[in-house]
């Protein structure tokens, strides 16, 4: 995936959410919109990012999606932000990847999908979103526990448990050591080497294809 152009994050009160790139064509209205933001003037903030986000600008996207969130200048409406963030995340804008997998993480917009949500944030993570890496462990820590325990959503199933743990210590999370620890003593040489390959598989093809 190519990079753009380095993204320059713009703190505002609100939030350090909104951002902005001098890149394309658009730039002028993303400028406009972003002024209009940051005094507080939202509906014209959406007036300026509303046609380049359907024109396919990922940042206006972003940007639209996070005013949707928070109900600012438009509607609160979460499915709309779930929706905006998801197509810029497509395109590869790292902070939108992130947010997409916190939206996943706590059903904002969408169904609870931690598999989704530990997707996006490696994908954040991959280019360098910290918020997405301090987070990613903890995705995989709970989608182990998931299947150590069964739920209503993931059922029981102590290798997919021990995959998502392998994975979870990789990324720096401590106790998942214990939870393979444990389950090294109850399961096969055969089930724990299919976890591990899985585990590799996973992560080298960006969770296309997770077991």
């Amino acid at each position: 995936m190519t990079k753009g152009p380095a993204v320059t994050r713009l703190s505002l009160t609100l939030a350090a959410a909104l951002i902005l790139t001098p890149m394309s064509g658009s730039a002028a209205d993303l400028q406009d919109g972003f002024d209009a933001a940051t005094k507080g003037n939202y509906p014209k903030a959406v007036q300026e990012w509303q046609p380049l986000a359907q024109a396919g600008d990922a940042l206006a996207q972003f940007n639209l999606a996070y005013l949707y969130r928070r109900g600012l200048g438009v509607r609160q409406n979460d499915r709309t932000a779930f929706d905006l963030t998801r197509k810029a995340a497509g395109q590869g804008l790292a902070d939108a990847q992130y947010q997409l997998a916190e939206y996943y993480a706590k059903a904002i917009g969408t169904k609870r999908d931690l598999k989704q949500a530990a997707r996006w944030a490696h994908l954040a993570a991959r280019q360098g979103n910290s918020l997405a890496a301090e987070n990613l462990p903890g995705y995989q820590h709970a989608l182990g526990k998931a299947y150590l325990s069964g739920d209503n959503t993931y059922r029981q199933h102590r290798a997919k448990a021990y995959m998502w743990f392998t994975m979870a210590a990789a990324s720096g999370d401590d106790k998942a050591q214990t939870h393979l620890t444990a389950l090294e003593k109850t399961l096969s040489q055969y089930r724990l080497k299919k976890a591990r390959t899985a585990a590799v598989s996973c992560q080298t093809t960006d969770y296309v294809t997770c077991w």
